[in-house]
């Protein structure tokens, strides 16, 4: 976590971040009131550091198999709030999340 900090120039955050134990599979599940107890202020820096953390984040959410059909993910209902409170596309959101969408599964625009 120390390493994506200082890459993305929010080295004053990584006290907070080791004494809360925060490690980058978890940050895109933090609300911006989570992000700013932990120093971080701006919404462009919350992005950017979701945007990081995607790339070291832990595996695929686990699927709810179902007789017929498409396997479906179980996302608690507050973090994508979250995630489209603070401005992100669904597609953001889906690649955040490591989720394969399609427009069939998002008709009527709900998630």
């Amino acid at each position: 976590m120390e390493g994506i900090l200082n890459k993305l120039n929010l080295g004053s955050c990584i006290p907070n971040f080791a004494e809360e134990k925060i490690t980058p599979d978890i940050v895109c599940k933090l609300s911006a009131y989570d992000l700013e107890l932990l120093g971080l202020s701006s919404c462009a820096n919350m992005m950017r550091l979701r945007v990081e953390c995607v790339k070291f984040g832990g595996g695929q959410l686990p699927k709810i198999n179902s007789s017929c059909g498409a396997p479906k993910f179980h996302i608690p209902r507050s973090v994508l709030e979250n995630l489209l409170d603070e401005g992100f596309s669904i597609n953001e959101i889906s690649t955040l999340l490591r989720v394969d969408i399609s427009k069939n599964q998002t008709s009527g625009g709900k998630l």
